[in-house]
């Protein structure tokens, strides 16, 4: 399973009128999120690396099981950021 380097800390989120938003810790509160609903012990320790602000290796499998535990309507997370997760990802051939 081919994997490829993604920091989120490069994720860039911008306002409808695309003007760069600044989300302080956003990559904790993403890692979080992953942490507590991966349902692999490989995606634990891809939350962990995230936390800790460091690139991490994921492949095309995981980067859909993040945006799954992303698309939880329970979790709050926005869908404007949820779309720049998906196209982060796009960019980086992941989906």
């Amino acid at each position: 399973m081919e994997k490829v380097k993604v920091n989120l800390q490069e994720l860039k989120i911008v306002d409808i009128e695309g003007n760069p938003e600044k989300v302080d810790g956003f990559h904790k509160t993403i890692a979080n999120l992953i942490y507590r609903f991966a349902k692999t012990v490989d995606l634990v320790e891809v939350a962990r690396l995230i936390n800790k602000g460091e690139p991490v290796e994921i492949s095309k499998a995981e980067a859909k099981e993040i945006l799954g535990i992303l698309d939880d309507p329970q979790l709050g997370v926005f869908a404007y950021v949820r779309a720049a997760i998906r196209d982060f990802f796009d960019q980086h051939d992941l989906l």
